[in-house]
């Protein structure tokens, strides 16, 4: 949430504030699997994300026989 952003100390402009809470909230996590999140709350992954992690999996290990990772 943009909230947790403000500062009333912080001398930014509320634009640069905002591009700053935009580019936290838009980076990915390069090494967050699909089942992690659910794992991490102690649930279990969805049907999707279990297909999407054997996917992911599936591509890496293309890309390692192909030389590109």
């Amino acid at each position: 949430m943009v909230t947790d952003y403000v500062d009333s100390k912080d001398q930014r402009s509320i634009a640069n504030r905002l591009a700053a809470a935009s580019q936290e909230h838009d980076k990915p996590s390069e090494s967050m699997r699909p089942t992690e999140v659910a794992r991490s709350h102690g649930n279990e992954p969805s049907k999707g994300a279990k297909i999407d992690e054997e996917l992911q999996k599936e591509d890496e290990e293309y890309l390692k026989r192909k030389g590109k990772a």
